[in-house]
């Protein structure tokens, strides 16, 4: 083949996954990732203010607690 790319493949899963591509049969699959990232969760003031901004910008203008 030559330089050319012809698929790029986002993987989404839990962090447990990456760990797969390490196993010797997922080498191969494995060695084409070029960037992995873990993103950790939100603090509950910062899920309040997401849930807050995703509500209004949907309309809603008051939400029950």
């Amino acid at each position: 083949m030559d330089s050319s790319r012809y698929l790029t493949l986002l993987l989404v899963g839990q962090r447990c996954c990456g760990a797969r591509f390490r196993y010797r049969c997922m080498k191969p699959c494995g060695s084409g990732i070029g960037v992995q990232y873990h993103l950790e969760g939100l603090t509950r003031e910062e899920l309040d203010a997401y849930l807050a901004q995703q509500l209004k910008a949907a309309g809603v203008s008051q939400a029950a607690v």
